[in-house]
């Protein structure tokens, strides 16, 4: 059960990655990764541009997903 929980995470980062080509954006990240830092960083002075809604291979529901960026505090 490990490798199956490690695997699919393993496997949606890779899949983001490989949308920074597509996109043409240096990181993307997911809308757990936003709401976590949104919620447990204080002052973490990044804001989160909505780039769009995609669903990955290997998945049947879709996720938002983010480009961070860092702004002057």
């Amino acid at each position: 059960m490990t490798n199956t929980v490690i695997g699919d995470n393993v496997n949606s980062a890779s899949r983001l990655e490989g949308l920074t080509r597509i996109y043409k954006v240096p990181v993307i990240c997911s809308d757990f990764v936003k709401e976590d830092i949104e919620k447990n960083v204080t002052n973490h002075g990044i804001r989160f541009i909505e780039i769009d809604q995609v669903q990955v291979k290997g998945k049947t529901v879709g996720k938002r997903v983010y480009w961070p960026l860092w702004k002057k505090i």
